[in-house]
């Protein structure tokens, strides 16, 4: 994130660019609070202003209270509207077997919670945080 006195890096105006501005779409970034999603949550907003952008929040026993804190803080900092929906990753056998594949269960829950609320909250698209470091781990579900 460029601070106010340099100029942006072209890796940040690459990543912002990468943001379909779709005249009244709003985009929804699945926020977990991280270095990952908090970058991209803030990209969204530099591409598309705070008014088209809605962070969404998976709330779970499995998020703990002061990393909700931290999803809050941040959303706070960026002025973005927060949505926290509740998530029931916990309820399913496949996520709670801890196996390599944990990750799958938990993205499925994720998207799927935010497909189902997706309409009712008038979102066009959803971004996710990924980067490229992330194909060196095994991360089934991305």
């Amino acid at each position: 994130m460029p601070s106010s006195s340099s100029s942006p890096s072209p890796a940040w105006e690459r990543l912002v660019a990468e943001f379909p501005n779709v005249p009244g779409e709003t985009i929804v970034v699945a926020f977990s609070g991280g270095l990952d999603s908090s970058v991209l949550l803030d990209a969204a907003v530099a591409a598309l202003g705070r008014d088209r952008v809605l962070a969404f929040t998976a709330v779970s026993p499995s998020l703990s209270s002061a990393d909700l804190d931290d999803v809050r803080r941040i959303a706070g900092e960026l002025a973005v509207h927060l949505h926290e929906e509740p998530t029931h990753e916990l309820d399913d056998p496949g996520y709670v077997s801890n196996q390599g594949d944990r990750c799958y269960f938990c993205k499925r829950e994720l998207f799927s919670v935010i497909g189902r609320v997706k309409e009712t909250l008038g979102i066009g698209r959803v971004a996710y945080g990924y980067h490229l470091g992330d194909d060196a781990d095994f991360r089934p579900g991305l």
